[in-house]
């Protein structure tokens, strides 16, 4: 389970601590060690740390788990500035008054600030990756790019889900092509700075929002042919829409965009032909479980689709439907609206939500062989959490986190060995 290799800085090893790795061959927490070397994982085992040394930096983790940092698969990262918005109503009058208000008020520094805080409040929350579903009024190259810049200059990992936006007079798919070929030169360029926190880009895209006869679906699709990127799109939220929608899905699938290369978000109402389309297909799917509560959205069929064989991962969503970047609070809500939707306990287990918010919303956004679980040479993206002694914990800690822990127990947040948030780590 060892690696070597040198990197900058002093190695981290945490020691004594309970490791939950989430790796799917090790589903047992055990009493042992990470040690992480240059930013990623460089060993982890049972007992004592094997060969330390007197320039590492020790971490006594005596009554903690350590465990991978979540991953929200689906965040608006933008939205943090809109918790509580239109508290009463539906998705469709909810985006209605959150858009128009976004089109029409924001510029650059205003998304810059607000998604900036955004990755703030999800690192708070103990989550170190997440899928960020931007939004670009107007197409506009600055808004694309201060939105990228902030969330990975405030620490977090990220997929940039790049805004295609509505076609429009003067713009439609050569505009979008050449904007994200000018995207893509950018997060490559000299002035980047990013490092490995940028993981990847893909199309935030548009798929069957409007009577267009799959014009914007089509747009989609070339544009994930060529430039190679996935995509991940709002699909079959709504009850209002949801025959409509179900209806349209045959434009995506005449595009070519329904592959193992597409997520879809929420997929709350799927028929059941366009479920088995979709899994056969290889798709996969965010579950986003308190923006779906909160603006009464509905609960999708996820132990159906789990073992119809459907990747599912989770996600926080934005601030604005969710209003609060809480994994442990999603897992619960999720864990819950399943079970009382099925009315039977057993529907979902805890431990299988936790692995959505962990290596499954990993495997969804592609992302789940640098973070996502504790593993040699992945990402060394940990949580430190303050353990409670308890039966439940003893006998199954994935079910005890996943029912009785919270933001509070987060004892310290680390993005590549560095503590980033919690009351352990030093002050901004």
């Amino acid at each position: 389970m060892r690696s070597s290799g040198p990197g900058a800085g002093p190695r981290l090893v945490v020691a004594d601590a309970v490791v939950l790795t989430m790796e799917d061959g090790d589903p047992e927490p055990f009493t042992g060690y990470v040690i992480a070397d240059g930013g990623s994982v460089v060993d982890v085992g049972r007992g004592a740390p094997p060969g330390v040394r007197a320039s590492d930096q020790v971490v006594d983790a005596a009554g903690r788990i350590v465990m991978p940092g979540f991953v929200s698969a689906h965040s608006h990262l933008w939205q943090s500035g809109f918790a509580g918005l239109a508290a009463d109503a539906n998705v469709d009058a909810w985006s209605e008054r959150l858009y128009a208000h976004a089109r029409e008020s924001l510029d650059a520094a205003a998304f810059a600030a607000l998604t900036a805080a955004g990755a703030r409040n999800h690192l708070d929350g103990g989550i170190t990756t997440a899928f960020n579903f931007t939004l670009s009024p107007g197409g506009d190259p600055a808004i694309d790019r201060c939105q990228a810049e902030a969330a990975l200059t405030a620490g977090i990992r990220v997929v940039h889900g790049f805004s295609v936006g509505r076609f429009a007079d003067g713009y439609g798919l050569p505009e979008a092509t050449s904007r994200l070929r000018d995207f893509l030169a950018w997060t490559r360029g000299p002035g980047a700075r990013f490092g490995d926190r940028l993981l990847g880009t893909a199309l935030a895209g548009v798929g069957v929002y409007w009577d267009d006869e799959g014009v914007q679906a089509a747009a989609d699709a070339a544009l994930m042919r060529t430039f190679g990127l996935r995509n991940q799109l709002h699909l079959l939220e709504s009850p209002a829409t949801a025959e409509v929608e179900n209806a349209r899905f045959a434009w995506l699938q005449d595009s070519g965009t329904v592959r193992p290369a597409l997520t879809v978000a929420h997929f709350v109402h799927p028929s059941p032909q366009v479920a088995a389309d979709c899994v056969a297909a290889g798709v996969a799917m965010t579950w986003n479980p308190m923006s779906n509560g909160r603006l009464g959205s509905g609960t999708p069929p996820v132990p159906q689709l789990l073992a119809a064989g459907m990747r599912i991962g989770m996600g926080v969503d934005g601030e604005a439907s969710s209003d609060r970047t809480d994994p442990f609070e999603n897992m619960r809500s999720g864990l819950y609206q399943v079970r009382a939707r099925e009315q039977r306990a057993a529907a979902l287990a805890p431990r299988t939500v936790l692995r959505m918010h962990t290596l499954g919303a990993a495997e969804v956004i592609g992302v789940a062989d640098r973070v996502g679980s504790i593993a040699v040479g992945k990402k060394a993206d940990l949580l430190l959490l303050r353990r409670r002694p308890s039966r439940l914990d003893r006998e199954d800690l994935a079910a005890a986190i996943v029912l009785g822990y919270g933001v509070t127990d987060i004892d310290v947040v680390l993005v590549a060995g560095r503590p980033v948030a919690g009351p352990r780590a030093p002050s901004p």
